[in-house]
């Protein structure tokens, strides 16, 4: 495994964008349309307040109310998209049975880092809160991110109530980010890198991770990924790598949203859940 790189850091290294346009396209239009289709099927429910912001706002899927709940935080480099055409990445979990609860945030640069995590940490905590009102039973969050979501995720790794993350070609480490076009909208100094990149501080050890990539994603991510779940490993956590062959950055949600997919299968065997 190459190390994560500091210093000379280009736009390129980790525009996923213009490394993987056409599956990018491919992958919004996709998403939108299974979202859609997703969430007339199964009675989503639809904006609940977390907080006083207009993006403050969760949706939720009611599953099986004896079954963990998960929280699927979307990418977008902290400044794109919306959670409504994210849900479809429930879909093979839903199946087997779990709540589902899709969280928005403020986007950059409307928000600073220490924002936007507080923002999600406020929204788990709303979760948690309401877990009886939703019809649930079961206490247990599983949270579960994609690219910036990913990294989010892993912010959210040892908050009550969370046994276990899915982090999914997420960024552990900000320093990289705070030397390109990124950090424009994002204005992330190096307290905040600091205080936000769980690879540059001691690791919760808690609860299990499902730490996720694309076999094909910028090397930039790949080893973020990688480095993330050896530094977890070092740490004595539950960790459970899920490099996923033939995938990107954008496809590789699929690996999720699928029955029988890479990622969906190995939290459904964290779970106990059959697979």
């Amino acid at each position: 495994m190459a190390p994560i790189v500091i210093e000379g850091v280009q736009d390129a290294d980790y525009d996923n964008r213009a490394a993987f346009a056409a599956s990018a396209e491919a992958f919004y239009g996709i998403s939108v349309r299974r979202s859609q289709a997703f969430n007339e099927r199964n009675g989503i429910r639809r904006d609940f307040a977390y907080g006083p912001e207009p993006r403050q706002r969760m949706d939720f899927v009611p599953g099986n109310p004896e079954a963990p709940t998960l929280l699927h935080i979307h990418g977008g480099y902290w400044q794109w998209n919306n959670k409504e055409d994210y849900s479809f990445v429930g879909e093979a979990l839903h199946t087997r049975g779990l709540n589902l609860a899709f969280i928005e945030h403020t986007l950059a640069p409307g928000e600073t880092m220490d924002g936007i995590v507080d923002e999600i940490r406020a929204g788990l905590g709303w979760l948690r809160a309401n877990l009886a009102e939703l019809g649930v039973k079961n206490r247990d969050i599983v949270v579960s991110g994609h690219s910036s979501g990913g990294h989010l995720c892993s912010r959210m790794k040892g908050e009550p109530g969370v046994i276990g993350i899915i982090a999914i070609s997420g960024l552990y480490d900000l320093r990289p980010i705070g030397q390109i076009y990124v950090n424009q909208v994002v204005g992330l100094g190096a307290a905040q890198i600091q205080r936000h990149s769980p690879l540059l501080n001691p690791l919760d050890a808690t609860g299990f991770a499902v730490v996720a990539h694309g076999a094909g994603e910028l090397e930039g991510f790949r080893n973020q990924s990688q480095t993330y779940a050896d530094a977890l490993t070092a740490a004595g956590a539950d960790v459970t790598p899920v490099p996923c062959p033939g995938r990107d950055h954008f496809n590789v949600l699929y690996e999720l949203a699928d029955a029988g997919g890479l990622i969906a299968s190995a939290v459904a065997e964290k779970l106990g859940l059959s697979v």
